[in-house]
């Protein structure tokens, strides 16, 4: 029933519905029928309706609802809409449903509308239907099953949030891996040293990966072309003062 109960909190959740369980149609000695729940919508945009719930857990219980659909009137008068909820397909069957209900079939951890519940006309609520209401929203705040189910269920969803999370970081971690691999495979070819010695600094005689960094950036800056035309332009220079040291020498001998 606890896997239910959390069903029938998702579906009409806090804070657009308050949800109540175990709700008598008055209290003391005028009670005489319990709807296994029942939810107020708190919004006026959606009507602020009252919607009454039947659980089925077997089909024999199903039966005996059918043979006395009256029973429910005692709680559903003051519902716009009456669901019966089966805890399994097998439980209730869509063409027996009452004209004045809908169905709900549990599918994993929700509820599933298998008969859309139809409007209905409410009657104004009663002290006595209010006093229950109110009733069973202290019981509500100490329901151990509905709370504990919940608790698991949303640890549940943290440990799978985070064991996706996990998932796509080592994944991402994996790609990065073979995209660092293949670069660093053709860098490794490009320069002309094998893998391991390139990625272990051995086979360099500065045996140091920063000196490698270093010739790299060099090149790619430019360096030998850069260096190239300086040289030439010393080279220039150079000429031209060892031309003048012929001519010094040339008039020293004279």
């Amino acid at each position: 029933m606890s896997a239910v109960r959390a069903a029938i909190l998702r579906r009409w959740d806090a804070p657009t519905w308050s949800t109540f369980f175990e709700v008598p149609n008055s209290t003391g000695g005028a009670k005489s029928r319990t709807a296994d729940a029942v939810a107020v919508c708190a919004w006026p945009s959606r009507g602020m309706e009252i919607h009454g719930v039947e659980v089925k857990a077997y089909r024999s219980d199903w039966i005996r609802e059918l043979r006395q659909p009256e029973k429910s009137t005692a709680v559903q008068r003051y519902c716009d809409r009456w669901w019966v909820v089966a805890e399994r397909e097998d439980v209730v069957a869509a063409d027996e449903v009452p004209s004045t209900w809908g169905l709900l079939v549990l599918r994993g951890k929700k509820l599933v509308t298998l008969v859309d519940a139809p409007k209905l006309t409410a009657e104004p609520l009663t002290r006595g239907f209010v006093a229950s209401i109110l009733r069973a929203a202290s019981a509500r705040f100490v329901d151990k099953e509905v709370v504990t189910a919940l608790v698991a269920e949303k640890l549940e969803e943290a440990v799978e949030r985070r064991r996706d999370s996990n998932a796509a970081e080592v994944e991402r971690l994996r790609r990065d891996h073979a995209e660092l691999r293949e670069l660093t495979e053709a860098l490794a070819r490009g320069i002309g040293v094998p893998l391991y010695d390139l990625t272990h600094g051995l086979g360099w005689p500065q045996k140091d990966p920063d000196s490698i960094g270093r010739a790299i950036r060099f090149v790619l800056d430019g360096g030998p072309a850069k260096y190239a035309g300086e040289l030439a332009v010393l080279r220039s220079h150079a000429a031209g003062v060892l031309e003048r040291v012929d001519e010094v020498l040339a008039a020293l001998k004279r």
